[in-house]
């Protein structure tokens, strides 16, 4: 059953007063049709390339056995292992000058059950320092149907 077509790419912009947003699906952050090697992290790659400073996710993710928070998580492990891309680069003689940025990750997660598929909710805010430090912001449970709201910390 074809029900979406692929489109050409991930997709990031410059958003004024935000600075570069990038957008992703479901199946955006899972190896690529799962046959890309599990640490390819293709869209994860895509954002560390564009310096892109809020992550936005629109998904549909089925209720399981494992959490999907954790693996959503794990699948940004090269934004949170690369220091370089969030702009942290201490000088060891003055570690005043390190630059600190803070990256975005937002995940809407449908939650619901529809023809008898059960969706796992869980929808996130989490902040990303520029040390690698995560700091979730705001999180529904599972199964929770809300509105996250929460106050961001400056980029």
């Amino acid at each position: 059953e074809n029900w979406a077509d692929e489109g050409p790419g991930f997709k990031a912009i410059d958003v004024p007063g935000l600075g570069k947003v990038g957008f992703g699906i479901c199946m955006d952050i899972n190896p690529y049709k799962f046959t890309a090697p599990f640490d390819a992290y293709e869209f994860t790659n895509f954002h560390l390339q564009q310096k892109t400073d809020i992550i936005l996710c629109s998904m549909a993710w089925l209720d399981s056995e494992t959490s999907a928070v954790d693996y959503w998580l794990q699948r940004l492990f090269p934004l949170i292992n690369d220091a370089e891309y969030r702009g942290f680069r201490p000088d060891a003689r003055n570690p005043e000058t390190a630059i600190k940025r803070n990256v975005l990750f937002v995940v809407c997660n449908r939650t619901g059950t529809e023809e008898g598929v059960t969706f796992c909710g869980s929808s996130i805010i989490v902040s990303i320092s520029s040390r690698g430090e995560i700091h979730m912001l705001g999180s529904l449970g599972i199964h929770q149907e809300d509105v996250i709201v929460v106050d961001v910390p400056s980029l």
